[in-house]
């Protein structure tokens, strides 16, 4: 869509509306380190994501960009999602060139489609563990500089590009994986959220971390250090894509300021989408490591996924796999940050009229987290659950 601005282009902007329906809680009552959103053993209409996106054409080959979301379970329920500055030139033969300014997901994911300014899945309603905590600790607030040459300028099947950016103020990257663990939602965190801490031992007056404040600042510049990460991408004609990331806050694991810890967190991310006909196939994997303090927390951490979809009977069917795992590397008391856990997820989404899709999905998880024994729950839990959903895109 678009709005006339006087003595300006157009603003182009887009939203979405996506309801849910939980009609088989999963548990009686709400669940410390549970795995799957919603799980408060209510069977009601929630809001699973709203998110309305503007972008303004300034002139000169710029243009700015705001998202913002809204979920029911965010205090405040409305958060700038991202907001950047795009540059991008004239194109020069084969080669295009972009650079944004702001505060923006960095280029990871495929679950999300290629023309969707959201960090919503494309055809199921939970994201896979890696696309969860991407969208729930991780936001670039720098400067991305994207090249990337187009194949068929040249006569040839093959594309391919690199992406560098700096960036600062995501130093706790690392907090909700370490004292949390992976989960399977879609929940995107605001710029200016605060998220809550479980309440394990090792924060609780006297212990090794009584510093750490319960309420956690994802997006805080901590020990004004850069961080970095660079990708690489490939695609070609035949419908594969395949592409490499490294990333790197930089922070230093001894910096403490406000009650927030920084943690030095870097992983490798690889992905790879294949579409051909009526088939899509998605897989991603990630391993890295997080720390804070003199070793306090130490944690390796991967996961990764493959899903398979196809287009048959007027719907969208996607079958995942996900595996998750987190390696606990320090001793301190009362922090068992170590898991394992797998989870199977199967969606169908079917248009019903014009802008109007619904979707169902079912999963199962089971996951071993020896933290629940903290709260007086046995470590082992199987999760499952069955949602439905109505998405208005507008």
């Amino acid at each position: 869509m678009a709005l006339a601005a006087s003595g300006a282009s157009a603003l182009e902007w887009q939203g979405e509306l996506d309801l849910r329906l939980l009609p088989q809680p999963t548990q009686p009552a709400p669940t410390p380190l549970s795995k799957l959103r919603f799980d408060d053993g209510n069977a009601r209409l929630r809001i699973g994501q709203a998110f309305v996106a503007g972008e303004q054409d300034l002139g000169r080959e710029l243009s700015a960009h705001l998202i913002l979301n809204a979920a029911d379970d965010r205090a405040g329920l409305i958060d700038i999602q991202e907001a950047w500055l795009s540059w991008r030139p004239l194109p020069s033969g084969a080669w295009r060139t972009r650079l944004k300014a702001g505060a923006f997901f960095a280029p990871s994911s495929v679950e999300i489609e290629y023309d969707s300014p959201s960090w919503m899945p494309a055809h199921t309603l939970s994201a896979a563990a890696v696309n969860a905590w991407i969208g729930e600790e991780l936001r670039t607030k720098g400067l991305e500089l994207s090249i990337s040459r187009l194949g068929r300028l040249t006569h040839s099947a093959h594309d391919f590009g690199v992406t560098v950016a700096v960036f600062e103020g995501n130093d706790p990257a690392g907090s909700l994986l370490a004292w949390r663990g992976w989960t399977l939602n879609e929940r995107i965190s605001g710029l200016s959220e605060r998220l809550s801490l479980p309440d394990l031992p090792v924060m609780r007056p006297g212990a090794p971390l009584e510093a750490q404040s319960r309420e956690l600042h994802l997006f805080r510049e901590i020990d004004d250090r850069l961080g970095a990460y660079i990708a690489f991408n490939y695609r070609n004609a035949k419908g594969i894509e395949l592409a490499l990331l490294h990333y790197d806050n930089r922070a230093n694991p001894l910096a403490l300021v406000g009650g927030q810890y920084a943690w030095r967190t870097e992983f490798q991310h690889l992905s790879l989408r294949v579409e051909q006909s009526d088939w899509i196939w998605r897989a991603q994997f990630m391993q890295g490591n997080t720390l804070m303090g003199p070793n306090a927390v130490n944690l390796d951490f991967r996961a990764g996924y493959l899903s398979i979809g196809r287009r048959a009977w007027g719907a969208q069917w996607t079958a995942r796999l996900d595996r998750f795992s987190a390696t606990d590397l320090d001793n301190t008391p009362g922090d068992a940050n170590g898991e394992t856990g797998h989870a199977f997820t199967l969606a169908w989404a079917r248009p019903i009229a014009r802008g109007l899709t619904m979707t169902g999905e079912w999963q199962q998880l089971s996951s071993l987290r020896d933290a629940r024994s903290y709260f007086g729950l046995s470590p082992r839990q199987r999760e499952h659950r069955l949602t439905g959903s109505l998405r208005w895109q507008f």
